[in-house]
Formats: structure tokens, sequence, C-alpha cells
């Protein structure tokens, strides 16, 4: 019964994965980024050795649905609301919720990068973009 659980956990894992890589943008449109975000968690982030050097850097919360970050702070992370900005956290999950809530802040060239663990021509193509 054991093997049953493994099995359906993870069959959900990879639909889950399945259905944020559907969202992700191509790798060539995130090369014309001039921003990259992370919304991982800080904990997150560390814990994973995966960044991209001169990332800007909010926390999306998954639980509550919005970033734990103020208006003011995701202000200064992003201080150009028509600069072309690539989004991601670990497989791009996260990003496709969180790019409603920048776009309703007016962000509306922001885009779902994937993440290390989720769309590595993506996660890549994020890579060219470190500064």
């Amino acid at each position: 019964s054991s093997s049953f659980f493994r099995t359906r956990t993870t069959r959900t894992s990879v639909s889950r994965i399945s259905r944020s890589m559907a969202s992700l943008t191509s790798p060539s449109d995130i090369c014309k980024c001039t921003r990259v975000l992370d919304i991982r968690p800080a904990a997150e982030r560390a814990s994973s050795g995966q960044t991209i050097a001169g990332a800007a850097c909010v926390t999306w919360n998954r639980e509550k649905a919005c970033f734990d970050d103020s208006d003011e702070d995701i202000a200064k992370a992003l201080p150009s609301k028509d600069e072309c900005i690539a989004v991601h956290c670990k497989t791009g999950g996260r990003v496709s919720t969180a790019l409603g809530v920048l776009k309703s802040m007016g962000y509306e060239n922001v885009f779902n990068a994937g993440g290390p663990d989720g769309g590595q021509e993506q996660w890549e193509a994020l890579k060219t973009l470190a500064k």
C-alpha cells in the first residue's frame, strides 16, 4: 500500500510540474528581459545553491497567494514598470500566480521563466542575464 501512495504523489507532482511548464515563456523571449526577479523565500534560495547574479529578490507566499514584501519593497526591487522582467521560483508554479499580482500592480512585461527544477532551457536563458 505504501507504493500506491508513492505512485500517486509522484503523478501529482509530475502533473503539477507539467501544468507550470505549459505556461513557461520561451527562452528567446527570456533573453530579451532586462531584469530577473527571484520570488523564492531567502532560505530556499540559499539552500538551492542556484541563483542568478544580480536578480532582484522578493518573496511570494504560496499559502496566502501574495508577496510577503510590501508594495514599497517591490517598487524598490523593480523600479521601472515598463521594464521586461523574467520571474522565477523553483519550477515556475508560484510564478504563474504571482504574475497576476504583478500585472495588477502595473508591471505589464512580466514573464514566467520557470526555475532550476522546471524549464531547463528557461533556466539556461536566465543565466545569460546574470549581472
